[in-house]
């Protein structure tokens, strides 16, 4: 979903970083500075919780996350090779890579789609939705996201309600990023039932 001029300037923005083994690349807690492609090597995930142990290799990419959200480090990745990364400074990946795929829609054009076409995923906290939320949307905490959206229908369309502050902007891009039609449904708290 990226546009083929982004991709062109990507080539020109990323920049390389030789690693060793045993570097710790970003750490969990720090602020995110960097989007980050394995390009040679191999790398471990892993939390002080426990919930991510993960192996990256060439190919695969990280620290995204913290970047769309605007929150710390979620985990700590450590070289287990040596080997060298390609990485995006904060603005540009904003620019080229979460930009161009976050959409939007309106209430008034949401009322036009045919309902079968599409869910509302309300990706707050449990006792925040049990609270108030858009009649028919389901509940999907952004926690358990990414565990669940490998049983996702691609053919709907996913609208994300805005009342989620940037838990939103991540779970509508961690969709797209799943090959998933997700859009972002603007002053989604002026719907909430009476």
């Amino acid at each position: 979903q990226v546009p083929p001029a982004h991709i062109q300037q990507l080539f020109t923005r990323f920049h390389t970083q030789v690693v060793k083994a045993g570097d710790a690349v970003i750490k969990e807690g720090e602020e995110g500075d960097y989007f980050y492609v394995v390009e040679q090597g191999h790398a471990q995930v892993s939390s002080v919780a426990g919930h991510i142990d993960v192996v990256l290799a060439p190919g695969d990419y990280f620290g995204e996350e913290a970047l769309v959200g605007n929150t710390k480090r979620n985990a700590t990745i450590t070289m287990n090779t040596d080997g060298q990364l390609m990485r995006l400074g904060k603005d540009d990946f904003t620019t080229l890579l979460h930009e161009p795929v976050q959409k939007y829609i309106s209430w008034d054009d949401l009322q036009g789609l045919n309902e079968a076409s599409y869910q509302l995923i309300d990706v707050r906290l449990p006792i925040e939705f049990r609270h108030l939320h858009i009649s028919g949307s389901r509940n999907m905490p952004l926690m358990t996201l990414r565990q669940t959206l490998v049983g996702l229908d691609s053919e709907l369309q996913y609208v994300v309600p805005d009342d989620a502050g940037r838990r939103t902007h991540l779970a509508a891009y961690l969709m797209c990023q799943a090959g998933l039609k997700a859009v972002i449904l603007q002053n989604a708290g002026r719907h909430y039932p009476e």
